[in-house]
C-alpha cells in the first residue's frame, strides 16, 4: 500500500509560488508560473519588508506582448480582473486578485522590460531606504488604516515606490 503525505500548510510566499494553481478538496489553489509559462516574482511591500497585518501580495510576471491574451486567459476563472494600469508613458500592466488561503494576491502581467525595472527599483528599494525609515514608513500605514483613511493610505503607501522607481506611474487604487 503506498500512501502519500499531504505537504506542511504554510502562508509563505514560495509555497504560494512553487505549486500549480490546482484546487483540491484537501487545500486550496496555489499559484506558479506552471500554468502561465512565466515565473513569478513576489513585488509589493512584502518584498520591501514595508507591509502590515492586512497587505496583500503582489505577484509579478514578465509576459510578451503577443503571449498576453494566452496568460491572461490562463487566470480566467481563477482571479478577478481588477483593470488595466499605466505603467510606463509607453506601456500598461494588467492586474488580477484572488484569495488564496485567506490571503488576497494581486497578480500583475507587465512586459519584460517593466518587469526587470521594477525589479531593480525594489532592489535599490531594499538596499537604500533606511531601516528606520521602513519603521516609520510601516507604522504610518498602521495609523492611516486603523484610523480609517483608506484614500491616505492608499496614498501614503506608494511613497517608497515613486522614490525608487520614478519611471513608473503610480496611481492608488481607490
Amino acid at each position: 500500500m503506498t500512501t502519500t503525505s499531504k505537504p506542511p500548510r504554510t502562508t509563505s510566499a514560495s509555497a504560494l509560488t512553487t505549486s500549480a494553481c490546482t484546487p483540491s478538496r484537501n487545500r486550496p489553489p496555489r499559484w506558479s508560473g506552471s500554468r502561465t509559462g512565466y515565473p513569478s516574482e513576489l513585488l509589493g511591500s512584502f518584498s520591501l519588508g514595508l507591509n502590515v497585518d492586512t497587505s496583500d501580495l503582489d505577484l509579478g510576471l514578465a509576459v510578451h506582448p503577443h503571449a498576453l491574451a494566452r496568460v491572461a486567459g490562463r487566470l480566467h476563472g481563477r482571479a478577478r480582473f481588477k483593470g488595466e494600469r499605466r505603467s510606463t508613458p509607453t506601456s500598461t500592466r494588467l492586474v488580477f486578485g484572488a484569495t488564496v488561503a485567506g490571503v488576497s494576491i494581486d497578480i500583475v502581467l507587465l512586459p519584460p522590460a517593466d518587469h526587470q525595472t521594477l525589479l531593480a527599483a525594489l532592489a535599490r528599494c531594499r538596499q537604500q531606504m533606511p531601516h528606520p525609515d521602513k519603521v516609520r514608513h510601516v507604522w504610518h500605514k498602521h495609523l492611516l488604516r486603523q484610523a480609517g483613511h483608506r484614500e491616505a493610505y492608499e496614498v501614503f503607501k506608494l511613497g517608497p515606490y515613486q522614490r525608487y522607481c520614478p519611471e513608473f506611474t503610480w496611481t492608488p487604487v481607490l
